[in-house]
């Protein structure tokens, strides 16, 4: 017997050994208890592991919910939970690891683990067409665990069907007639509509026009997500869907957007870049002004003495980036104390660098008698020399940033100054009159 023929009879006896049940819920849904009797928790809790063992479509399986009984775990459920248990991975990419159940990974884990298992029918479709079409995928792509992610699984599979149209394009057309919709959009290229039921938006958008979970017959999330706010569906007037089934003689839709749960996804169900398309010039910039009202809605909170903005990470900085500072400024309060913004390279749970470029401190910023702490980093060009309107400034942080240039010299009039942070700005050059503030130990300098 060759080496590799030993191996894969290993593998596969290992394969098999896992397989079963009772083992899989050792390994993975049970706490161990280490010989200095520290217990490390369960990798994955009963519950979702249930889930993820039923959502292999080769798994035998009676009942559901709390009663169901697996009679067999499928050969495909290994490959699962392997991609769940990296979801800790994906979340690291984009933040460092911080267990802190309020810390920016932990909430990036979460929401990555919520979609996982929302999406979880689309991988047992995926995994159906998988299965049995797999005589028609690359050879080299055949064995499951050559399948990096479910999306690479999706792209695999996605032209492959499981079942043809059922209903003529008459009956299609007659039950678009008795369902609601409300047309809210109707531009030069693109049209804005928004389901008003399930099964309207199934027949609009479901397979497979998209891949969205509120258009799809099987497993369907419309109710949960409509009941939060209005799915808003994007549709291409240009691009009219001709080949039957669903939403023939209707423009294609290309784009869904969720704005209370913070999801802007294309046709295939990946998130897309939102203020990057409808910025001038982007794909969507002729509903920049349409959509104006939903970032709008992030600004009427209160927001306090404490101001804090993440670039491009919340729905505040969005419209920031969209439709600038001015509205934004307005709605502080006089009372503001504290003026906190970051510009990070990358937005929560999208993937694409959004850019902004470098601007002068603006001047409503100059409005607010009681700051005390001003914090702006990655953004500023340059600062008026009227900052020491601010009497009660008492710490000012500027770091990272790159294009400014210099510091106005009535940073000396500011009589409560202890702080100055100008770390990270190579062409920043310091006057004599604040060098002076500095070397007298008056102010306190990081750099």
């Amino acid at each position: 017997m060759s080496f590799t023929s030993l191996l894969n009879e290993v593998r596969e006896i290992l394969e098999q050994e896992l397989s079963r049940l009772e083992v899989m819920m050792d390994r993975y849904a049970k706490p161990k208890k280490k010989a200095n009797g520290k217990v490390v928790p369960a990798k994955i809790p009963e519950d979702i592991l249930i889930k993820l063992i039923v959502a292999d479509p080769t798994t035998r399986s009676e009942g559901e919910g709390e009663g169901i009984l697996i009679k067999k775990v499928g050969k495909y459920v290994q490959w699962i939970i392997k991609k769940w248990l990296g979801l800790q991975q994906e979340a690291e990419k984009e933040y460092p690891y911080d267990p802190k159940p309020t810390s920016p990974f932990q909430g990036k884990f979460n929401q990555l683990q919520d979609l996982f298992l929302e999406d979880l029918y689309k991988t047992t479709e995926d995994l159906i067409k998988f299965d049995r079409f797999k005589s028609q995928i690359d050879a080299t792509k055949r064995d499951i665990n050559k399948i990096t992610s479910t999306d690479e699984l999706y792209d695999l599979t996605k032209d492959f069907s499981l079942e043809k149209a059922t209903t003529s394009k008459a009956e299609q057309k007659a039950q678009r007639k008795r369902e609601e919709v409300d047309y809210v959009y109707d531009g030069d290229r693109w049209e804005v509509v928004v389901p008003k039921t399930k099964a309207v938006s199934c027949d609009m958008a479901g397979a497979p026009l998209t891949r969205w979970c509120t258009a799809s017959d099987n497993w369907n999330y419309y109710e949960r997500y409509s009941g939060q706010g209005p799915l808003y569906m994007i549709r291409d007037k240009n691009d009219i869907v001709s080949s039957g089934g669903k939403g023939e003689g209707e423009p294609r839709p290309k784009y869904q957007f969720h704005f209370p749960s913070n999801q802007y996804m294309d046709q295939d169900d990946r998130s897309v870049n939102l203020e990057q398309m409808l910025q001038d010039g982007g794909e969507l910039s002729e509903l920049k002004q349409f959509f104006k009202h939903e970032f709008a809605k992030a600004l009427n909170k209160d927001f306090g003495d404490q101001v804090q903005i993440n670039y491009p990470n919340d729905q505040v900085s969005r419209f920031i980036g969209l439709y600038g500072f001015d509205e934004f400024f307005d709605k502080l309060p006089q009372s503001l104390k504290r003026f906190d913004f970051e510009k990070g390279s990358r937005g929560y749970g999208r993937g694409d660098d959004q850019d902004l470029p470098a601007t002068p401190l603006h001047p409503k910023v100059l409005n607010f008698p009681n700051l005390e702490v001003l914090h702006i980093e990655g953004l500023l060009s340059e600062i008026p020399e009227d900052i020491n309107r601010l009497q009660n400034l008492m710490f000012i942080s500027i770091p990272n940033n790159p294009e400014l240039e210099t510091l106005p010299e009535s940073l000396a009039d500011l009589p409560a100054l202890q702080v100055l942070n100008i770390r990270n700005n190579p062409k920043l050059k310091i006057g004599p009159r604040v060098q002076a503030m500095i070397d007298s130990g008056e102010v306190t300098v990081v750099q």
